[in-house]
């Protein structure tokens, strides 16, 4: 994705990628060795925050980073996963003031959830463990509604899959046709070559619905602004990860 976007602006940059064990030496590595920036991934995204000189304000709230840039030596961190979420999904929607459905409690679930708090959205978590979740709802100050089956009885107005159901089997989904009957809208952040199943019933239910791809290319498109400074190329990047899973 990155690539072919900086192939497309001509920037002279490459993204790698590399499987750390110790989060802590590769942050040095990134400072030592001049490395423009990187994206982290689970399961670091909040282990890498004591390795950092300064956080966003955001991602310290959140808690939690996937995006740290290195300015001359001084390493910065970010959380981009809410603004690829909250942008894929304003796109379709306004959301101020729409009731949402949030299913899961944990990283991207937070992000997300941050997300439509900020844009003054009423979010509603819903997660397997009651434990999790209500921690989650607590500490972001939103609804906690219980295991995922009772967002049947909410009917939002929006509805977004932050758990991993259907990720490695397409004919699963988190929650039953009731849950969406009343949606407009219908995102699962899943990243997957087809349409998983809540997307499938949800379309069928007559919602617009968007794909994990939509946020992962938003949020990318954030990191290669930030280390680029060139305006990203968003359809290239698009088309990239489309046939990369293809």
């Amino acid at each position: 994705m990155h690539n072919a976007g900086f192939e497309a602006v001509g920037a002279n940059l490459r993204y790698f990628a590399l499987e750390p064990t110790d989060i802590g030496s590769a942050m040095a590595a990134i400072r030592a060795l001049g490395f423009v920036g990187v994206s982290v991934s689970k399961p670091f995204k909040e282990k890498v925050i004591q390795y950092l000189d300064e956080i966003d304000d955001t991602a310290r709230r959140i808690g939690a980073v996937n995006v740290v840039h290195n300015i001359d030596g001084i390493l910065k961190g970010y959380n981009s996963d809410w603004i690829g979420a909250i942008g894929a999904l304003e796109e379709q929607v306004e959301l101020e003031g729409q009731v949402v459905a949030v299913l899961g409690a944990g990283g991207a679930a937070r992000a997300v959830a941050f997300g439509l708090v900020l844009r003054g959205a009423e979010v509603h978590i819903f997660n397997r463990t009651e434990e999790r979740g209500s921690r989650l709802s607590s500490e972001i100050g939103v609804n906690w509604g219980g295991p995922l089956e009772n967002a049947e009885e909410l009917k939002a107005n929006i509805v977004v899959n932050a758990t991993p159901v259907g990720r490695q089997d397409a004919e699963v989904a988190p929650v039953g046709r009731k849950a969406i009957e009343r949606a407009d809208v219908v995102m699962d952040i899943n990243v997957q070559k087809g349409m998983s199943k809540l997307l499938a019933d949800a379309a069928s239910s007559g919602a617009k619905t968007i794909a994990g791809v939509r946020m992962l290319v938003l949020q990318g498109v954030f990191a290669f602004e930030l280390f680029s400074g060139k305006t990203a190329p968003i359809d290239v990047m698009q088309a990239a990860v489309i046939a990369a899973l293809k």
